[in-house]
C-alpha cells in the first residue's frame, strides 16, 4: 500500500492522463548522484486535462502538466507530487517521450485498464482507442 503525505492538499481530478518516465532523458552525472542518494530514484511527471481543480488554478479542459511525482499508486491511480495529491481517472498511457514531443511521438505506451473495459490498443502504433458506442 502506498503512503501518501496527507498535508498536502488535494489538487482535483485529472483525465486523458500520462504518465512521463524521463529518467532517460537527464544527464548522466546527474542521474548517477541521484541514483546514489535514492536507489529506486525515477524522474517522472504527468500531463493531462483537467476535470476538476479543487484549488482553483485551472479551468475544466485546461491542459496541465505536474512537477515530478512522489507516489503513483497503480490501483487507485491516486497521485502525489511534490505539494499536491491528485486524482486521475480513466485511462492513461506510460510514455519515455519527453511532454514536449508527446504529441508528436508517443513513444511506448502501457494501457492502465483501471476502469478501461471495452479499450482496444492498436498494437502496431500502440494507440488508446476509446470504445465506439453502438445502437441497440
Amino acid at each position: 500500500m502506498t503512503v501518501f503525505d496527507n498535508t498536502k492538499p488535494f489538487g482535483g481530478t485529472i483525465e486523458f492522463w500520462c504518465r512521463h518516465i524521463l529518467t532517460q532523458h537527464l544527464p548522466k552525472d546527474l542521474l548517477e548522484l541521484k541514483l546514489a542518494e535514492d536507489p529506486e530514484f525515477s524522474a517522472e511527471i504527468f500531463t493531462g486535462q483537467v476535470a476538476e481543480d479543487k484549488l482553483g488554478r485551472w479551468r475544466p479542459g485546461d491542459a496541465m502538466q505536474s512537477s515530478l511525482i512522489i507516489n503513483f499508486d497503480e490501483k487507485t491511480l491516486l497521485v502525489e507530487t511534490k505539494n499536491t495529491i491528485y486524482q486521475l481517472i480513466g485511462p492513461g498511457r506510460i510514455s519515455t517521450a519527453k511532454p514536449e514531443r508527446y504529441d508528436y511521438a508517443v513513444g511506448k505506451t502501457i494501457l492502465l485498464l483501471s476502469e478501461a473495459k471495452g479499450l482496444q490498443i492498436d498494437d502496431a502504433e500502440s494507440v488508446l482507442v476509446y470504445p465506439t458506442t453502438t445502437s441497440s
